[in-house]
């Protein structure tokens, strides 16, 4: 009897590890898969990785750009919301008159750009001057209603404000 109690076990105990790593492995193909994604969306947009050039500034799609612009704005005081990121998606779905899946892209897309950036703050400047290097002075009234929006979804803090200031003078200037 406490041969087969032990023999149980054992292959319990192995069912268990079999189920560990197998879940382990898929969650790992999900990663991939979603860092896949990432780099294809981005080859959609025409983004090419320039040798010795920071990822904000290898952007030629003014598009990514502001859309990097709109989710530093959403994150600037903090973690970004799934309201957030639904007014994201909304305004530049309005602005940019492209289609749903076109925006889940451009998102993806822009948030690892600010992850490149290291942060909400540092893309803020990086793509601003890149956006006015690309599109010029012009795009500013379309980018601060589209910055306004969605500061409002997160409570029109002081950080969303101040973002959004700092994207006009960069801008303008």
């Amino acid at each position: 009897m406490p041969i087969l109690i032990m023999l149980l076990g054992a292959i319990g105990a192995a069912a268990i590890w079999y189920w560990r790593i197998k879940a382990a492995r898929e969650m790992g193909g999900e990663l991939l898969d979603a860092a896949n994604d990432v780099r294809l969306a981005a080859r959609r947009f025409g983004y090419r990785r320039k040798h010795n050039v920071h990822p904000g500034d290898s952007i030629d799609d003014p598009r990514i750009a502001a859309t990097g612009l709109l989710i530093a704005i959403a994150e600037s005081d903090g973690a970004l919301t799934a309201a957030e990121l639904e007014a994201v998606r909304l305004e530049i779905q309005r602005v940019f008159d492209i289609a749903s899946e076109e925006a889940d892209e451009l998102i993806a897309v822009g948030r690892w750009v600010i992850g490149q950036c290291g942060g909400a703050q540092p893309a803020l400047r990086r793509l601003a001057k890149r956006l006015r290097v690309l599109a010029g002075g012009d795009v500013l009234p379309d980018l601060m209603k589209m910055g306004s929006a969605v500061a409002a979804v997160g409570g029109n803090n002081i950080e969303a404000q101040e973002a959004i200031a700092q994207i006009r003078r960069t801008i303008a200037n």
